[in-house]
Formats: C-alpha cells, sequence, structure tokens
C-alpha cells in the first residue's frame, strides 16, 4: 500500500482536477435540484409572551428575587401551553378559521418554546408548510394563554406583546444546500481516487520505482506493444497516400 504524504496527495489531485471539478459540480447540481423541486418550502412565524410572577410593581419596581421568580415562571408557562388539552383548543381555532385539518400532535411538531437570555420573555415559534397557517397558529396559542395559564397555574400574569410577525421563508436554505452538495461530491471524488492510488501496486516508469526504492535503475524495456501498433499504423497510413496517388493518376488519364 502506497505511503500519503502532503506532496504526494497534492500531485494526486492535481492530475485527477478534472474528476474532482466534475464531482464538485455534479453534486451541486444535484443538491441544488433537490433543494429546489424536491423539498417543500416552510414559512416561520412567532410571538412572544410577557411572564411575571406578579400581579402589581410595589412602588412601581421590580426586585431581582421577582425577576428571578418571572423566569422560572416562565419555564412553568411553555410547559403548559405546550400541552396537548391547550392545543386541542388551538386546533380547533386554526381549522374553523382557516379551513385545515390540524391535530395537537401535529402542531407540536410545528412549535418551538425559547426564553430569550436573561428576560422573562416567552418566545413561540410556528414552523408551517403555509405562512398563514403559522401566524395563525401563533395567535390562537397566546390569545388564549392568559387566561389558560391563570385558569391552570393561578399564579402571575401574562400578557401577548404584539401580535404573530408575518411568516417569512425557513427552508430549505437552497444556497446552503448547493454548498453542501459541491463538497459531497468533491469529497466522494477525492476518497475514491485515493482509495484506487492505495491500492494500486503496478509501477507506472522508473520514476515512480524511484520514489518508493532506493534501487538504481540499470536498463529499460521498451514497450514492443507500443511500437508494433505505431508501426502498424504508419504502414496503413502510407497504404492509404499511395492508393489516393493511383487514384488521382487514373483520373488524371
Amino acid at each position: 500500500m502506497n505511503e500519503i504524504s502532503l506532496a504526494s496527495l497534492l500531485r494526486l489531485c492535481w492530475r485527477n482536477a478534472k474528476w474532482l471539478a466534475l464531482g464538485l459540480v455534479i453534486g451541486a447540481i444535484a443538491m441544488f435540484s433537490i433543494s429546489t423541486f424536491a423539498m417543500t418550502p416552510t414559512y416561520q412565524s412567532s410571538a412572544d409572551l410577557f411572564v411575571t410572577s406578579l400581579t402589581y410593581f410595589e412602588d412601581g419596581n421590580i426586585t431581582s428575587s421577582a425577576l428571578a421568580a418571572s423566569q422560572a415562571l416562565t419555564y412553568s408557562y411553555a410547559e403548559v401551553l405546550n400541552n396537548n388539552v391547550v392545543l386541542e383548543q388551538v386546533a380547533d381555532e386554526v381549522n374553523e378559521s382557516h379551513g385545515t385539518n390540524l391535530t395537537a400532535s401535529g402542531i407540536k411538531s410545528t412549535l418551538n418554546f425559547t426564553i430569550p437570555e436573561d428576560t422573562n420573555i416567552l418566545r413561540v415559534t410556528c414552523v408551517h408548510t403555509k405562512p398563514a397557517v403559522a401566524e395563525a397558529i401563533c395567535n390562537a396559542l397566546y390569545g388564549m394563554a392568559p387566561s389558560v395559564l391563570e385558569e391552570t397555574c393561578g399564579v402571575g400574569t401574562s400578557k401577548q406583546v404584539g401580535p404573530a410577525t408575518k411568516a417569512t421563508l425557513a427552508g430549505p436554505n437552497t444556497t446552503l444546500n448547493t454548498m453542501l452538495g459541491a463538497v459531497i461530491g468533491l469529497v466522494l471524488v477525492v476518497a475514491v481516487v485515493l482509495i484506487r492510488w492505495m491500492t494500486d501496486n503496478t509501477v507506472k516508469g522508473k520514476e515512480d520505482l524511484a520514489e518508493h526504492s532506493d534501487v538504481p535503475v540499470l536498463a529499460e524495456i521498451p514497450a514492443f506493444e507500443d511500437t508494433r501498433r505505431k508501426e502498424k499504423t504508419k504502414r496503413v497510413g502510407k497504404v492509404k497516400m499511395v492508393r489516393s496517388s493511383m487514384l488521382e493518376k487514373k483520373e488524371g488519364n
């Protein structure tokens, strides 16, 4: 098996540059086609819910302990809103207003609850194949959140911070996928070329022998087969030239 060095690897890549370029182009085209024609576009919308553990602020201020309690309460609110019982109500509302056929489990798979660092904001993001449905799910969930959370938890208050954001394209990322496809195609071709090179034990010439051995080359055996083939080609060419000359003489007579 051949030993790998950086110099030999670079020479190998240079000798197979056309195959590497072909693999890169084919990989990029393949992933671009898949992203454009095979993947279904998705859209995302988000909405924020302000959560506090206090029903009112004393002297217009909020203490650090109250803020910590509000942040802790935010996690509990997220679990409540992600419950199937709540999502069933959301599904009913969206189905009635948009003529969809959503289920609680289906909605749960589209939702993602996050809490921005050092805040007591609960942010829900919905990713759906229809932008209007993504917005409707966020608005329906947070529209009923205050009453549901007050009834379920009985602690703290919550308020929706404006309506859900306008749904924007979430995926697929065609540019990123195309670049990824190009890299995958290139890596596959490099792997094939490298494996073939490492498993090739034949000697290509005196340079190849000198590179892998310290034994001096005393003589070379000419490639008789190639020589005979070249001589045969020359003879065939001469015969064609003779025949052409004879035909020209006949036509001249």
